[in-house]
This record gives C-alpha cells, structure tokens and sequence, in this order.
C-alpha cells in the first residue's frame, strides 16, 4: 500500500516540527525518507499547500530539499487550490483508488478521500508508527 501524506497536517501532529519554522516542510521529507530506508521501501506521495511560485511546481534551487526522491514523491497544489483538493484530484484520476493510504487528522478530508475508495491513516497514529523504536523492517509503517 502506497501513502498519501497531508503534509502539513502531518507536520502539526509531530512533537518536533513546528508550522512556523522556515524548514518545516524539509525536515518532514527528511524524517520520512530516514523513515523510509529505515523499514525498507513503500511508496509516499507528500502533498503540500501551494510551492513558492505557486504554479503546483518547485525549484530545487529556491527550495532546496524539497524535491522527490525515490519513494518519496513531493507535489504542492496547484494556484487557488488546497493540498487536500490536489489529493481528492490525484485520487479521482488514480485507476485504483484503494491502494492508497492517505495520512490526515483533517475530518473532511479523511470523507472526501473514503468515498473515492482510500483508506485513512490517521497522522496521530502514523507518527506513534514511526517514532515506535525497533520496528520491524516489514511492519506496515
């Protein structure tokens, strides 16, 4: 199962990211590929509120960081549009829906997202996942 991760939810619920530090968005990406090689692959789309040129993209060069990686895929909305509706569109356009995860505490998302076929992780319960010492490189997050 893939993850969509909410990532600035995400970010809210960890006890050592704050919102309002200018690198919140790259320590996120860096604890989920440390996550990532950790317990040995998985797929993460990360979805962030608009990139800095606001166009849906972003440039290594002004945001360095915050780039994908392998298995770890960032994407930023698009211009007047929410990361949560960015995620509802990927999940509208995937062929299937169910294989996903989406990672939220956000009530109406976690809505939107089961009535297309996703299941819901909820962020609280993501990060007691990965901060959980010794986890098994198998275990399913």
């Amino acid at each position: 199962m893939a993850y969509i991760i909410d990532g600035h939810n995400l970010i809210g619920v960890l006890p050592d990211i704050q919102l309002n530090q200018p690198d919140d968005e790259s320590r996120l990406l860096d604890k989920l590929r440390s996550h990532r090689a950790h317990r040995g692959g998985g797929e993460m789309i990360v979805f962030f509120d608009s990139g800095p040129s606001g166009a849906g993209s972003v440039s290594p060069v002004t945001r360095p960081g915050l780039v994908s990686t392998p298995g770890v895929d960032v994407r930023f909305s698009g211009q007047n549009q929410s990361a949560d509706d960015a995620i509802v569109q990927f999940l509208k356009r995937a062929k299937q829906p169910g294989q996903y995860a989406v990672v939220t505490d956000d009530q109406d998302l976690s809505a939107r997202v089961r009535a297309l076929g996703a299941s819901v992780l909820p962020a609280h319960e993501f990060v007691r996942q990965i901060q959980r010492k010794g986890a098994s490189p198998n275990s399913p997050i």
